[in-house]
């Protein structure tokens, strides 16, 4: 199997190898929930993930719309935030887990996609875990505080320390940060998951 491929949109996804991880939290890290709390999981098969979250022209291209709130040609109220930006490389956003199901099944339909073998579909929540932390034990996979300055998150809410850090108050250009030791970008921040 390729370390990395690139697919027909242009979306670039690297190869994670199986392995064993401690998943969840410790009880004793802040905001643990009961049903969060470490167990050992073990991914036996490799798979594929993408380098970036998906952005906003990839869907676009894939599902024919951009539903995205901070969109430079968009009609969310977020578009006065990037108005002067090219927002093609921001996440796509104000997307539920339907359309994100959607947009792996119609990317797997297509022709290219087809005569590629390549199947698409979200990450489990362990494979998600276990390609976020990338070997590391830590909260984030770049150490034990953030505020800001590591991810695009709100900085005025540290967590692990008291120092406050930037708030772009929008989503950014993807991989505008350091990747984990996969190569993944954005693994904290940048777009957040609401059920």
């Amino acid at each position: 199997m390729p370390v990395e491929i690139t697919n027909f949109t242009g979306m670039k996804l690297v190869l994670i190898p199986p392995g064993e991880f401690l998943m969840g939290s410790p009880e004793s890290e802040q905001d643990t929930e009961v049903d969060e709390y470490q167990h050992r999981v073990r991914i036996t098969k490799p798979f594929y993930l993408s380098v970036y979250e998906v952005t906003q022209s990839e869907y676009e291209r894939v599902m024919g719309e951009n539903p995205s709130w901070f969109s430079s040609g968009g009609s969310g109220s977020g578009k006065e935030k990037v108005s002067d930006l090219d927002t093609s490389r921001f996440p796509v956003e104000r997307v539920n887990w339907q359309n994100a199901v959607e947009f792996c099944r119609k990317l797997s339909e297509l022709p290219e996609e087809r005569a590629g073998g390549r199947i698409y579909r979200l990450p489990t929540e362990a494979e998600w875990e276990y390609a976020c932390r990338a070997g590391t034990t830590t909260p984030f996979h770049f150490g034990s505080e953030l505020n800001g300055s590591q991810t695009n998150c709100d900085g005025t809410r540290p967590y692990g320390t008291s120092t406050e850090g930037p708030q772009l108050g929008r989503t950014t250009t993807v991989g505008s940060y350091a990747a984990n030791a996969f190569g993944l970008y954005d693994m904290h921040g940048n777009v957040s998951f609401t059920n």
